[in-house]
């Protein structure tokens, strides 16, 4: 299997995956030896490193990946990276080629499909909606109290700059009529917004 990110990334995780397969076989060790022989321990903690190694590197890579972030900076760190992004791209890459080669079957695309012109309704939404959600919106910035208004958003500018939880504080400021575009807005402020990351 072809693993995206740099020749040192790889290597870190090829280490960070015979560590956490060292650990859990050691915990094995340690509890089977309770109720059996030191032998018998062994064996079983060979055979759980081996069972490991082989299930987390070769045939569950999301799940190997999910157990490693935390050894290599945490989940930011690999957002950051573009690691998990790199990894999804890959999964998807491998997923399309399955389907294109006939070997995942997707009925009605590469499998029992027909020549007949598909026949799906399209919803239209109607126009007028709009205009009356922006009045609706504007209606209620009409009659809100302009100083609770401000003093909940602040409240929350507040929170979200420290550690405090923002739940209360965003229900404080849905209940003086902030918007949800005022709140998340108030939010970008404080947490700014996520860029993706360039893969190559």
């Amino acid at each position: 299997m072809e693993w995206g990110g740099a020749p040192a990334f790889r290597a870190v995780y090829t280490a960070a995956l015979a560590l956490l397969a060292l650990t859990v076989a050691l915990a094995a060790w340690t509890i089977v030896r309770r109720w059996t022989s030191a032998a018998g321990a062994h064996a079983g903690a060979l055979v759980v490193w081996a069972l490991l190694t082989v299930a987390v590197t070769w045939k569950l890579p999301g799940v190997s990946f999910m157990f490693v972030w935390p050894l290599l900076g945490g989940t930011l760190a690999a957002i950051e990276s573009g690691d998990i992004q790199r990894q999804i791209q890959e999964a998807a890459y491998r997923a399309q080629i399955a389907v294109d080669a006939g070997e995942t079957v997707v009925v009605g695309v590469n499998r029992y499909a027909t020549d007949e012109p598909g026949t799906i309704e399209v919803f239209n939404l109607d126009p007028s909606l709009e205009q009356a959600q922006v009045a609706r919106v504007q209606s209620v910035r009409a009659r809100r109290d302009e100083s609770s208004w401000k003093a909940a958003l602040t409240a929350v500018a507040t929170a979200a700059a420290g550690t405090e939880n923002l739940v209360p504080r965003i229900i404080a400021a849905v209940e003086a009529k902030a918007t949800v575009g005022e709140i998340a807005d108030t939010l970008r402020q404080a947490f700014g917004e996520y860029r993706e990351v360039a893969i190559e």
